[in-house]
């Protein structure tokens, strides 16, 4: 695990949504969005609509980082980022 993935999934242990994440980790800059990504696709983080319905990157819904969805730590993501 590389030292971002351990900061963003430290900041999602509970629900955020993109731009609270941003405010968060404004020091990533612009690394946060492809690292999230990757996060997303390890399974290590779900994405989650305004009614916390999940949302899959193939998802016709999810076509950017909307400011309406929200980030959380998967169980995988946790078990990674406690291993550390």
């Amino acid at each position: 695990m590389t030292d971002l993935e351990f900061e963003i999934l430290d900041e999602l242990y509970f629900v955020k949504r993109l731009e609270d994440l941003q405010k968060e980790l404004f020091s990533l800059g612009n690394n946060l969005l492809p690292e999230l990504e990757n996060l997303i696709k390890k399974g290590w983080v779900r994405i989650l609509d305004g009614e916390d319905n999940e949302i899959q990157l193939s998802d016709k819904r999810y076509k950017n980082y909307e400011s309406s969805f929200k980030y959380i730590a998967t169980k995988q993501g946790l078990k990674a980022h406690n291993q550390v």
